[in-house]
């Protein structure tokens, strides 16, 4: 029996001991910050651990990370899990405001540069003042915490766009994490020990799956640098040159993988299996993957950061469906229950609905939100006892008991895997230009992919400055959510009931470009 093939401990702290008592000198991780073996990652975490209860922090409490995947943001992690606590992963581009937000709700702030966490914050610090140089890690202090998170604890809170301008942090168990890791590896098993990347940005929340599957496993893992990032071919070299055995490849790559994987049956040999979702994908596209590479496993996945990275898992096979047509995104996470119901919330008899997500997956709630039911959280009658998430998604259900992605039951943008509530666009968007009116929606845009464009409508006698427009927003909103086009407008297309006309919108011509 493999490592990926045993039940793993209920919370990740215990499975990434669980392995380091095995493989201590293994390699855990690999990044352009240094490599740790699996004794000094949990000898660097116990020093930090300690250093965190000297600073006040408890079983309940928020670390902030605001760096860069790396071997300090692992170890800063699995310290937050030593004290009970829970880490907050923050990527460091994100603009002033946005970080003073998110940091407001957090214990202790670890950062590599200290003067971009602060952001008028007095509490910021790196992993070096805390626990000195890594070479010093203690190899014997994997014992000394005196903290174990249960595995209904938080692991992590990632925060997603919010209506009203405030990000939404959105808190997730130990539990579910490792659910979808045991599931994953189960439809998708994996050599033992195996490599596993690292591609996303840390608060996207596929890089919770990237990092803790290997780790909880007995696995590597090996942190993409950020050149390697930006570019299809770049990111495929660095999969091929690392032997890497697990990874996620986000959508605007696929096509390059499979031209790669076409081109030459050597190229990224080891590869045996491939995570990717965030957004509807062509069937053919992702079965042109599975016969490019014999034993290759390609993984379709779906879900809100409100279910634990994703809820619902599809094995793609070789041949078979329509080619054109959505990949299904499957049955559900192990540990789940799914129903789809109608616009009354009782089940749908045509199988066509609004998706609910019971269980496990479903994460805590949101931080500082006194009543979880007004954001989608809610018991749900018959299932007394289990977390209930409305998700807003539209699922079909095929013939074999797979679901399918239809869209969405409100107004919710999803870009490149960000959720982005359009009134957090819109109400950044208000607060620097003289707007009679504005409505953010979602394009495919030629060359660019799925982008998020913005309909304005000035003030009479108004000016606008795009390029100033744009600078002021960089510092209102993160980068996935600033709007890729502006489109002005003279009025609000309406519908024969006097709604807004989304379709029409969508139909206007870009800037500089002709009409269709």
């Amino acid at each position: 029996m493999t490592d990926q093939q045993r039940e793993l401990p209920p919370d990740l702290l215990a499975a990434v001991l669980a392995g380091a008592r095995r493989h201590g000198g293994r390699m855990a991780v690999s990044a352009s910050d240094g490599s740790a073996t699996y004794a000094q990652l949990v000898g660097r975490a116990s020093a930090l651990a300690r250093a965190y209860q000297e600073r006040g922090v408890c079983p309940g409490d928020r670390v902030a990370l605001v760096m860069a995947p790396g071997r300090d943001s692992v170890a800063a992690s699995l310290a937050a899990f030593m004290t009970g606590a829970a880490y907050v992963p923050v990527d460091p581009i994100q603009p002033a405001r946005r970080l003073r937000q998110v940091l407001e709700g957090c214990r202790l702030v670890l950062s590599l540069d200290v003067s971009r966490a602060v952001t008028g914050l007095d509490m910021a610090i790196t992993p070096d003042q805390l626990a000195g140089d890594w070479a010093l890690a203690d190899r014997t202090a994997a014992a000394s915490y005196n903290q174990r998170p249960l595995a209904d604890d938080v692991a992590y809170v990632i925060h997603t766009s919010g209506s009203t301008g405030t990000p939404k942090g959105v808190q997730v168990g130990h539990r579910g994490v490792v659910n979808l890791i045991e599931d994953v590896d189960t439809r998708a098993p994996v050599p033992d020990p195996h490599r596993g990347a690292v591609w996303t940005s840390p608060d996207f929340d596929v890089s919770v799956w990237e990092t803790w599957s290997p780790l909880c496993t007995g696995g590597s893992l090996v942190m993409a640098p950020a050149r390697d990032r930006l570019e299809a071919s770049r990111y495929l070299d660095f999969l091929h040159r690392e032997e890497v055995h697990s990874a996620y490849i986000p959508p605007a790559f696929l096509t390059d993988a499979r031209t790669a994987l076409e081109a030459d049956p050597h190229f990224c040999g080891t590869l045996t299996r491939l995570f990717v979702g965030v957004e509807p994908i062509a069937l053919g596209l992702l079965q042109a993957l599975v016969r490019a590479r014999p034993g290759l496993c390609v993984v379709n996945s779906y879900g809100p950061t409100e279910t634990t990275v994703c809820c619902t898992l599809f094995t793609v096979p070789a041949t078979g469906g329509d080619p054109l047509a959505r990949t299904p995104i499957g049955t559900a996470v192990k540990g789940n229950t799914l129903l789809v119901v109608d616009s009354t919330g009782a089940l749908s008899p045509t199988g066509e609905g609004e998706l609910v997500v019971l269980g496990e997956g479903v994460a805590r709630g949101y931080l500082k939100t006194p009543d979880p039911s007004r954001d989608g959280f809610a018991p749900w009658p018959g299932f007394p006892g289990r977390r209930a998430y409305r998700t807003g998604d539209l699922v079909r259900t095929l013939p074999d008991g797979n679901l399918v992605f239809v869209g969405r039951a409100d107004r919710q943008l999803k870009v490149r895997g960000y959720r982005i509530e359009p009134g957090e666009v819109e109400t950044a968007i208000r607060a620097v230009v003289p707007v009679q009116e504005v409505i953010v929606g979602a394009r495919d845009l030629p060359s660019r992919g799925r982008a998020v464009v913005a309909y304005v409508r000035m003030r009479s006698g108004a000016d606008w400055d795009a390029v100033r427009v744009r600078r002021r927003l960089r510092e209102l909103l993160p980068v996935h959510a600033l709007p890729a086009e502006f489109i002005r407008i003279e009025s609000v297309p309406q519908t024969k009931n006097g709604k807004t006309d989304y379709e029409a919108l969508a139909t206007l011509p870009l800037p500089g470009r002709p009409a269709l």
